[in-house]
Formats: structure tokens, C-alpha cells, sequence
């Protein structure tokens, strides 16, 4: 850290250092996933609710601006819009705040991409030690669930019973766990930089998922997937950062693995409707925002009807569109009841069962005219 005084006048040149210190780029990859599009990176908004990346780095002109909240600047006022500071504290936390840079040798995609190249962490995840790393991981993240109460509670408010959290084989990143369980297995913390369970600077690496419930996707025994939800509660120091964040790469369809032999199943948006699925018994899988994976095409094609529960805000009708479109006349639309955000939200109702079966119900016999453009 620089440790920069507090008190240090602010002049046109500390402006200028602030801004080369810390490329745009490098920065929003704290606050979400970036991918390549052309000569521009986008992403989710860290600013708003979206399942439609609208967020573009335009690394040539150190900026960014986001099509779907209209806003836009560079790298001061991002941190200023995402941390709520006043311009001269949004300067002082980028001050402090190390440099971040790729782990030495690594490609230079990395950098674009905060410090992970998304085909060499796909590799990795996959890789004997990768999933060694993911195991430690995930069996790190279990153990600290049950001992950190606030996130406990969390999970029972959001409706997920214990029987659905031993089940899904969910836990909470605390942050400060991790890199010594990796040591002690003996595990290389290079390849939980590649695989993306890390990130930071090689001086000071950060636990990607710290402060999240983490929901991996287990396939046979190996780790495909694991993405985190923030958990929000007073008693937990939240770390800056979108709801959501996942491991980089490929994204999987989560759930999938319920689809087999299925001739009707259900898609839901969130990673939380799909565990609301789970603790109903029902079919189904999740998208995780951010489009179609590749593989959902070939998952999904067994099933003769495909009931799409997205929320009910206009991005997640768009991304119903999107896949509406690729189901064709397999897809049925489930309108939620009125009030009613995302089928997560049914989970801590008494009766929230009943009233998604009376709207599947519904669905299969009034399926809505499909988007054609």
C-alpha cells in the first residue's frame, strides 16, 4: 500500500498518478467478471441488478459506461458510484488500495481479465490439482457454514433448509480460511490463482468468495462450478463487490444433473431459485445470469417441455426471451404471482409450493406468443 496520508492536498497530478496506478480495467474486475467483446471488455453492471452484461471497458480511452443505468466515467468515478464516496474518499481508497497486477508470467489476457485468463482457468479447474484445490475449497467453505451463525441465519431467512444446505453441499467463504488449508494439504496457491479461488495481487491475495454463500455444481464427485451470493446481514463485514460472483471461465448450467431422463423440466435465473427447486423435489436447473451456456443446449434438448421461471423484471423476461427462442415450441412461460419477484422469493412462504404448481399449471395451458426477433 501506498499509505497515503489523509491529508494529502488534492492536485491535478495526484489525479493523474491515482488514474495510471490503477487501470480501469483492473479495477472493475474487483467489482465483476469482464469479458472480451472486440477491443472493449463488458460485464455485469456492479451498479444495478442485470442478467444482460451492459457494462463496457474502453480501455483506450481509460473509461467505462454502462447501457443499461446510463452511467459512465472513469476509474474514480466508478469506485465512487460503487462504494458511494465522496470524490476525495474515492481517490484516498484507490491510494491505498495495491496495485493490481497479474501473477508474474501469466498471459496477457489475464490482465484484461483482472488477473485470470478464462481458457487457462477452465483448464485448470478441470486439472487433477485444480479439483484438489477446489476440494479444499469447498470442504473449507462447509466447515465454516456451520460456524459462522449470521451466515446460518441467512440461509434459514432466504427459506433453504438443512436438509437442502447438506444436500447442495453449500458453505460461506469467512476469507481468511483458504490459503492456510492449501498450504497444509500442500497444495501450490498457483493454481488456486489460476483456477480463480483467488485474486488480489501475488503480495496480497483475497479470497475470491469472502463474505458469500457459495453454491458449487458437483458432478460425479469432481467440482464443475462454484459461484457465491453476498450474504447481506449487519453482523457480517461485507466485502465491495457485486451480489453474485463466480469462478472465471466457462460457466456451466447449474443443476443440470437433475435433468436427466426428464421429459418436462423447469429453468430458473438465480442460483437461489434453483435451491428453492431443490428443497421442492422439482427438475431444474439455473442460468446464473450472463447468457446461455454453451452446454445448456445440448442438456436441455432431451426434455419435450421446458418451463421458464425467470424474474419478473425486464431483464430476466429478456433472458426468457433469449432462451425461448432457442426452446421454440418447447418453452412455456411461468408468470409468478403478482408481487411475487423470483421463485426464491416463494421459499419462505408456507404455501409458496402451491402457488408455483397453480402457475406451472397455467403455464402448460396457456403458453405466451414467443418473441420472433
Amino acid at each position: 500500500m501506498k499509505g497515503t496520508s489523509a491529508h494529502r492536498p488534492i492536485s491535478r497530478e495526484f489525479v493523474d498518478e491515482i488514474k495510471r496506478r490503477h487501470p480501469i480495467a483492473e479495477v472493475a474486475a474487483l467489482f465483476t467478471w469482464l469479458a472480451r467483446a472486440g477491443t472493449h471488455l463488458v460485464g455485469l453492471c456492479p451498479l444495478h441488478e442485470e442478467t444482460i452484461p451492459s457494462f463496457y471497458i474502453f480501455r483506450e480511452t481509460r473509461s467505462w459506461y454502462c447501457y443499461g443505468c446510463q452511467r459512465g466515467g472513469d476509474v474514480i468515478d466508478l469506485v465512487r458510484h460503487r462504494l458511494d464516496l465522496p470524490f476525495d474518499e474515492a481517490l484516498r481508497w484507490l491510494d491505498q488500495c495495491p496495485e493490481i497486477a497479474p501473477l508474474p508470467g501469466a498471459a496477457s489476457a489475464a490482465s484484461a481479465h483482472g488477473g485470470v485468463d478464462p481458457a487457462r482457468a477452465l483448464a485448470a479447474r478441470w486439472s487433477a490439482a485444480g479439483q484438489g484445490a477446489l476440494a479444499t475449497a469447498l470442504s473449507v467453505y462447509t466447515q465454516a457454514l456451520w460456524e459462522t451463525p449470521a451466515a446460518h441465519r441467512y440461509l434459514v431467512r432466504r427459506g433453504i433448509t438443512q436438509e437442502v444446505t447438506v444436500r447442495c453441499h453449500l458453505g460461506y467463504c469467512s476469507g481468511d480460511r483458504l490459503i492456510e488449508a492449501l498450504r497444509q494439504r500442500g497444495i501450490p496457491l498457483q493454481i488456486a490463482w489460476e483456477v480463480g479461488l483467488l485474486v488480489g495481487t501475488a503480495r496480497s491475495p483475497r479470497e475470491r468468495f469472502a463474505g458469500r454463500i457459495v453454491i458449487p455444481e458437483v458432478r460425479g464427485g469432481a467440482i464443475a462450478w462454484m459461484t457465491g451470493r453476498l450474504v447481506e446481514v449487519e453482523e457480517v463485514l461485507l466485502p465491495a463487490g457485486p451480489k453474485y460472483m463466480s469462478l472465471p471461465g466457462a460457466r456451466v448450467l447449474g443443476g443440470a444433473t437433475s435433468l436427466a431422463g426428464r421429459t418436462a423440466v423447469l429453468v430458473v435465473e438465480g442460483a437461489f431459485d434453483w435451491l428453492t427447486l431443490v428443497k421442492w423435489d422439482l427438475p431444474g436447473c439455473y442460468l446464473g445470469g450472463g447468457g446461455l451456456p454453451e452446454e445448456a443446449t445440448r442438456m436441455l434438448d432431451a426434455a419435450r417441455t421446458v418451463y421458464v421461471a425467470f424474474d419478473q423484471d425486464a431483464a430476466g423476461q429478456r433472458m426468457a426471451q433469449v432462451l425461448a427462442r432457442h426452446l421454440a415450441d418447447r418453452a412455456r412461460f411461468v408468470d409468478l404471482p403478482a408481487g411475487v419477484k423470483d421463485v426464491a422469493d416463494l421459499a419462505r412462504c408456507n404455501d409458496g409450493l402451491d402457488r408455483f404448481r397453480c402457475c406451472v399449471r397455467e403455464a402448460t395451458r396457456h403458453p405466451p406468443a414467443l418473441a420472433t426477433s
